[in-house]
């Protein structure tokens, strides 16, 4: 399994995850995407046309936080939005 398991079962064990738990014991997980610009492709990079003969590429991700009321934010592992595979261009939808 992966590491992220072990430091949710870790954190569960020791009793940190207990206020972060809402309606029927489910956990509050709050979602925030952002991007940035960069110079140059790499890996899980979007490309974008822009008006004219111009190109911008950007790396955008996802941050999953675990919340509780009242209480501390748990910043889980980010994950990059990565273009799909077999189209020419990006898709909006992600």
């Amino acid at each position: 399994m992966g590491g992220l398991y072990w430091v949710v079962a870790d954190l569960e064990a020791q009793g940190l995850l207990a206020d972060h738990h809402g309606f029927a014991q489910q956990w509050l997980c709050a979602l925030d995407g952002c991007s940035i610009s960069v110079p140059m492709p790499s890996i899980a990079t979007t490309v974008r046309r822009l008006n004219g003969d111009k190109t911008l590429y950007t790396h955008s991700v996802i941050a999953p936080v675990l919340v509780a009321l009242d209480d501390y934010v748990i910043s889980l592992e980010p994950e990059f939005i990565t273009p799909q595979d077999g189209g020419p261009t990006n898709s909006a939808r992600r």
